[in-house]
């Protein structure tokens, strides 16, 4: 179980695929889903051997620990709670594929909540030595090491060549998010620090500083003002509680009220105007705190409070599902259906986000009241082990204060918005009064009786760091969107908070130390796997170019041997110091290392000449992962007394277990990560001009999942695109056709997600326009009207489904009145929509109202729309002005559309008229030579004739 838990923390956050389309958060869950299975063959394998060994009463689960489970009940009881709220919330899903499996975008619905549960509750049960928790700290940090030089390299472009000129220059090394990053540093730094300023050799410490350097320098530079607010919340509760521990009255005084009036007085004054003005030349951190409190129409607190807006309306339209939700990752569908249009105008943002960045939104959303309650309970009583253990709970009184300002802070928090009618702040609100609350109890500390005498110095120093670590994360959280590792990261903190508080002894001064140390070997396998997984993720079967003069995969993989190697050896001298045993040689550690590194690289040779793929090597990964653990697990430190050797029939039953983990694997966690692969490699070949090998490959990822609507998706997305291209017109109409089967199919998968239904009606009527025949033609524009008139019922609040539907209607010669209707919807939804002005004009224009088609257009050209958009606008204002005789303004107007499409012969053509009209005869000439010179063969006719005409001083009639 503890190569496990240490495999997890320190795997999952370096854990990426280039060779899938979604890379990142999908595929780091792959791994815990992986890493929880072998746990759990594990602890059966363990249950066999004390129940043959003990007999049927044996407890599988804490040996020789009476009341364990009613010391931790503060978590446990919190953790089935959330257990039964996503169990409940699946059964009632919108949509239970994803909810049971996990969506495409982030594959976290009931299967991975269980696997983060299997971690956690093996954590707490077996982490019981000291040496233990030593070890998952370290191993915690060690991480960190890799993550944040990752991060620095691709800062200053150094990095191994992958992902350049993401997220304009911040960071988001292996997370792949900036957001990501900085919640991810923020839980890691407080615990480097405790061990950068704890008693040891000179060298050892140096390292654990050099390690806070460059975890603080990443942070810096992810620019993610969540994460900053983050630290700065774990800087201050790890302030306070340091202090709370002295009972110095003046200093928590001035830690609890002085510096945050300091602090936030600073922050408030660089957000004035004024200041916000003469900051152009500042730093970029000091310019981007200025903006911390900026809701304008680009800033990132303008996405989070629209995204709150949506969530606050998605619990508002049906309160019947209040109690238990709408089902885990759910939220693409229903945030998607609420939020406001305006979204899509705030720079990178999504217009159809699938969390609301805010983690008790989430909670309340796909898990309902009871899921909420149950994350929020889990959060307080982990809050209140670490200052139990630390001795600030030491009467009833206490307790009930604790309870009192944390619940109470929690609640208020929460209502106070609502009541206020600002339902929007009732996440934040809840998380900021819940950590007001705990502050509060921190700084009343010194008015009673504080700290245990029983604990070490470096152990009250630990939990200090896990108090600050999980404070920071919570409130980070619920300003930015979770991630797999930073959820992996809160279950594997409480753990370790609940394990130190229910086992005394792994904190006390008077505890001995009993276990047998061979911690060296043990490190150097942690070493190797470490080097092994960043082969994998950095070197795959594809491999990556690395541009000339560019050794950043060199630096990278050298310094991170160095730091990390220094780090695991210096840590095996101080533990077999401890143990009173002799020092260790460098040798094992280097060694393995060395070892892991020289042997993946053999594999990915071996699977390269051997003509194997992408998924072969990640199965040769994940083999070579079960190997490393088996070892790990040989070679970590074992009790003095252990309970008794494996028995033959536990070992025999490790077999069976095995291949039944091994086909689960295959089926149910690597199996959706084939297909991202096939997926991929399809959008290749699409790019490189071979549509008919992607399209082929593309429906093989929709024959492997069948049950996943975004594979559907894709291939009708690729065959849309390939239809206009097709060699004839029997070709083009079958594409079309299997395109529309496609998106039918997902949205059969997905019946209440309106994208889907949307994508048919826009297949339709993309058709309908290449469509020669009159009959044909009308009844896709039918089909177009029905689909898209289906996506608006699914998705009443986007303004796109009844624009397309009104151009349906257009085309469809429809009554006028039901088409102005589904315009000024579509306005009333979002007052920008330049597609929408710019059919209502031609509307208005076609019914003779000129003031009214002007007045449209105008607003339309005053949105300063951008490429074909704006195209489409000056040639609508054109055609306007040209058939109200106003000619300088018609030739402005479509002088404008040539000039944003160039190569737009129709453009060149429709100038030539308005030049000859005008009696501009040279500027005709030129005009339409340029036509003649874009015109496909079927339209060079047009352009000659027009030639000929200008050539020949023919004025048109107007």
């Amino acid at each position: 179980m503890e190569a496990g838990w240490l495999a997890a923390v320190l795997l999952v956050p370096l854990f990426f695929q280039t060779t899938t389309a979604r890379i990142f958060e999908p595929d780091k869950m792959v791994l815990v889903r992986v890493i929880a299975l072998m746990m759990a063959v594990a602890w059966v394998v363990r249950v066999i051997d004390i129940r043959l060994a003990r007999g049927e009463s044996a407890s599988p689960y804490a040996d020789d620990e009476p009341g364990f489970w009613r010391r931790v009940s503060p978590l446990v009881w919190p953790t089935l709670v959330i257990i039964a709220a996503t169990v409940l919330a699946t059964g009632a899903s919108i949509a239970l594929r994803p909810s049971l499996l996990g969506a495409y975008q982030r594959g976290q619905g009931l299967i991975s909540v269980t696997a983060f549960l299997v971690i956690f509750l093996l954590t707490l049960a077996y982490l019981r030595r000291r040496d233990q928790v030593d070890r998952l700290v370290t191993v915690i940090i060690l991480a960190s090491a890799p993550v944040a030089l990752f991060g620095i390299l691709q800062w200053i472009g150094a990095g191994p060549g992958v992902f350049s000129g993401l997220y304009a220059g911040r960071a988001f090394s292996s997370l792949g998010n900036p957001i990501f990053l900085g919640g991810y540093l923020i839980m890691v730094l407080p615990l480097t620090l405790v061990r950068a300023l704890r008693p040891a050799a000179g060298a050892l410490r140096a390292v654990y500083a050099i390690l806070v350097v460059l975890q603080l320098i990443t942070l810096g530079i992810t620019f993610s003002l969540g994460a900053w607010v983050g630290f700065a919340v774990a800087a201050g509760v790890f302030a306070l509680a340091a202090v709370a521990l002295r009972g110095r009255r003046g200093a928590i005084l001035a830690v609890a009220i002085a510096a945050p009036l300091v602090v936030g007085g600073l922050v408030l004054a660089l957000n004035t105007p004024a200041v916000r003005t003469g900051l152009g030349d500042s730093p970029v951190a000091v310019r981007r705190i200025s903006r911390l409190f900026d809701a304008g129409d680009r800033s990132t607190l303008r996405v989070r409070l629209l995204l709150w807006d949506a969530a606050a309306r998605t619990m508002g339209v049906d309160p019947v599902r209040l109690p238990f939700g709408y089902g885990p990752e759910t939220n693409i569908i229903t945030l998607s259906a609420n939020v406001s249009p305006a979204l899509r105008y705030l720079g990178d943002a999504d217009k159809n986000p699938d969390r609301s960045h805010n983690e008790i939104w989430d909670r309340l959303i796909e898990t309902g009241a009871l899921g909420l309650v149950g994350y929020l309970w889990l959060v307080i009583a982990a809050f209140y082990l670490i200052v139990r253990r630390l001795g600030l709970v030491a009467s009833r009184d206490r307790l009930w204060t604790f309870v009192g300002l944390t619940i109470g802070g929690a609640a208020a928090g929460g209502l106070i918005p609502v009541l206020a009618g600002l339902a929007l702040y009732l996440g934040i609100g809840t998380a900021v009064g819940l950590l007001l609350g705990l502050w509060i109890f921190l700084a009343s500390a010194a008015f009673g009786r504080s700290g245990d005498a029983d604990l070490t110095p470096e152990g009250r120093w630990l939990l200090i760091a896990l108090l600050a670590a999980l404070a920071g994360h919570f409130i980070e959280v619920n300003i930015g969107p979770a991630d797999p590792t930073r959820r992996l990261m809160f279950w594997a903190l409480v753990a370790l908070a609940g394990a130190l508080s229910a086992r005394p002894a792994l904190l006390s001064a008077r505890a001995s130390v009993s276990y047998r140390p061979t911690p060296a070997l043990a490190y150097g396998g942690v070493a190797g796997l470490m080097l092994a997984t960043l082969v994998y993720t950095f070197i795959p079967l594809d491999g990556f170019a690395l541009a000339a003069n560019n050794y950043g995969i060199v630096w990278f993989m050298l310094l991170t041997f160095l730091v990390g190697g220094s780090l695991l050896w210096a840590e095996a001298v101080r533990e077999a110091t401890v143990a009173s045993a002799a020092a260790p040689s460098w040798l094992p550690v280097l060694g393995m290392a060395v070892a892991g590194f020289l042997v993946m690289l053999a594999l990915r040779a071996a699977v390269l000449l051997g003509g194997g793929d992408s998924l072969s090597l990640l199965w040769v990964y994940l083999l070579a992962l079960g190997v490393s653990l088996a070892l790990i697990a040989t070679w970590l430190p074992t009790a003095a007394a252990p309970a008794g050797r494996t028995r033959p029939l536990a070992l025999a039953a490790y077999v069976p277990l095995a291949l039944v983990a091994l086909a689960t694997a295959a089926i149910g966690i690597v199996a959706p990560m084939q297909a991202d692969m096939v997926v991929r490699t399809a959008q290749a070949y699409l790019a490189a001009g071979d549509p008919t090998t992607a399209l082929r490959l593309a429906s093989r990822a929709v024959a492997d999942q069948p049950g996943e609507p975004v594979y559907a998706q894709q291939l009708g997305e690729m065959l849309a695109s390939v239809a206009p291209l097709a060699a004839s017109a029997q070709d083009r109409d079958a594409l079309y056709g299997q395109a529309i089967e496609a998106f039918g199919l997902a949205a059969q998968q997905w019946p209440t997600y309106g994208d889907y239904q949307y994508n048919i009606g826009h297949t339709y009527l993309l058709w309908a326009q290449q469509a020669q025949d009159q009959n044909q033609r009308q009844q896709m524009l039918a089909a177009a009207f029905q689909s898209l008139q289906g996506a608006a019922l699914l998705d009443p609040n986007e303004p796109d489904n009844f624009v397309e539907a009104a151009q349906a209607a257009i085309l469809a010669n429809q009554a006028p009145a039901n088409t102005q209707t589904l315009l000024l919807q579509a306005l009333t939804l979002d007052p920008r929509n330049v597609q929408a002005y710019v059919l209502l004009g031609r509307l208005y224009l076609s019914q003779g109202q000129g003031a009214a088609a002007e007045k449209a257009l105008q607003n339309a050209a005053q949105l300063n729309p951008k490429g074909a958009q704006a195209a489409a606008v000056y040639s609508a204002l054109g055609d306007f002005y040209q058939r109200s005789n106003r000619l300088p303004e018609a030739i402005d107007a479509v002088q404008k559309v040539v000039d944003l499409a160039p190569d737009n012969y129709a453009g060149y053509l429709n100038l030539a008229g308005l030049y000859q009209r005008a009696n501009k005869q040279p500027e005709a000439l030129k005009a339409a030579q340029q036509a003649l010179d874009l015109a496909p063969v079927e339209a060079r006719q047009r352009a000659l004739d027009l030639i000929s005409q200008i050539q020949q001083g023919i004025r048109p009639s107007p």
